[in-house]
């Protein structure tokens, strides 16, 4: 009986997915269950950062783990390290006198508010500008102009001849 090579390749193919493939590189560091713990300690707060997520490995290991691969292992998960936005914190009153507002303009456009003056973001010098100062002199004079500065800023205000 004769078979044809088509016929001994998909036997070949079929027989070797059964076999188990060895993988090449380096074993794992953390096992299956210190991965599962690292994700769920970071996804429920128990810890704030890799290095915490470590920490709390390294309490049931006695070999020691680093904490980038426990960030590996993090990433590997979809989990994404984000910068935290810096925001005032608002309180009960804060809140509270802004919802009048937000109801009054909750039907607003992106036009109506393109047509607002947003005047929270304006700095305010009290005395003259921060850009470039100028003095005038007599031509030819040799004499130097400084501009007196103060330790730490001074609050935006401003010295010399303008």
């Amino acid at each position: 009986m004769v078979q044809s090579i088509t016929t001994v390749n998909e036997v070949r193919k079929r027989l070797a997915s059964k076999a188990k493939k060895s993988k090449s590189g380096p074993k794992p560091q953390l096992a299956p269950r210190e991965r599962r713990d690292a994700i769920t300690s970071i996804s429920r707060g128990k810890a704030r950062s890799a290095e915490e997520a470590t920490k709390l490995i390294k309490e049931t290991r006695q070999d020691k783990v680093s904490p980038e691969t426990v960030r590996r292992v993090l990433r590997k998960a979809s989990l994404v390290a984000k910068k935290k936005q810096k925001k005032p914190s608002l309180s009960a009153i804060h809140r509270r006198n802004r919802l009048p507002l937000a109801i009054e303009h909750r039907d607003w456009t992106v036009e109506d508010l393109l047509r607002v003056i947003w005047s929270d973001e304006t700095k305010i010098n009290r005395t003259c500008s921060d850009g470039n100062q100028h003095q005038w002199l007599p031509t030819g004079s040799v004499e130097s102009v400084v501009q007196p500065t103060i330790r730490f800023g001074g609050g935006a205000s401003c010295f010399g001849g303008a």
